[in-house]
């Protein structure tokens, strides 16, 4: 999805647009274990992956229905998919800000993104919670990404790195706290910041 995005939106909206994509998955990543675990609860397993298997045809539909805008044409020699994968993987290389850029989303999705699947860990072996308390650890990831999405989108382009610096200078700590809080509240909190922080950064370097 990230791939389109550029020829859907004008370039003076391209942050906020990539940032609204953000903000839909991390919507969804909160919002989905709810309606899977009531989705269980009412009809199991097999109504469960049924409609998530029907789900995909409001998608195809949604790309059907997109008409981009028209690019510039650009000359590409044919080549195969590993020569094609090299080539892109040495422009990266050479391209200070790019090399940065995804190292910096490497760590964070090596080092911080695994927070998202431990909350069912904390709830169930830390704070001694149920499933009410596990999914609003799950929505309050959603709940921080809506909150920091107008403030990224309103910031200007050239003030990307700064907003990286802060959202990593707080994302460090925060995910620290969250793994040594033994109080369910203060854990919710925690993962409050944890997903605006994730969201800034994740907009911004994309």
């Amino acid at each position: 999805s990230q791939a389109i995005v550029n020829d859907l939106a004008p370039g003076k909206d391209l942050l906020s647009a990539v940032t609204f994509n953000s903000l839909q998955y991390s919507g969804a990543r909160a919002i989905g274990p709810g309606v899977a675990g009531l989705l269980l609860a009412l009809g199991g397993p097999s109504w469960a992956l049924g409609l998530y298997a029907v789900s995909f045809y409001g998608l195809i539909l949604a790309l059907i229905s997109i008409r981009a805008g028209r690019t510039a044409a650009v000359a590409v020699k044919e080549s195969g998919v590993t020569r094609g994968f090299f080539d892109a993987v040495r422009y990266a290389w050479n391209q200070p800000g790019i090399t940065l850029a995804l190292a910096l989303l490497f760590v964070i999705g090596f080092l911080a993104n695994p927070i998202i699947g431990f909350t069912i860990v904390f709830a169930g072996l830390v704070y001694d919670v149920g499933p009410l308390q596990l999914g609003l650890l799950n929505v309050a990831l959603g709940v921080g990404a809506v909150v920091a999405a107008p403030i990224v989108v309103k910031m200007k382009s050239g003030r990307v790195s700064r907003t990286t610096l802060v959202a990593l200078a707080i994302y460090s700590p925060i995910v620290v706290a969250f793994g040594l809080a033994h109080s369910y509240w203060v854990g919710l909190a925690c993962l409050v910041l944890v997903g605006g922080c994730h969201l800034a950064l994740t907009a911004s370097l994309n």
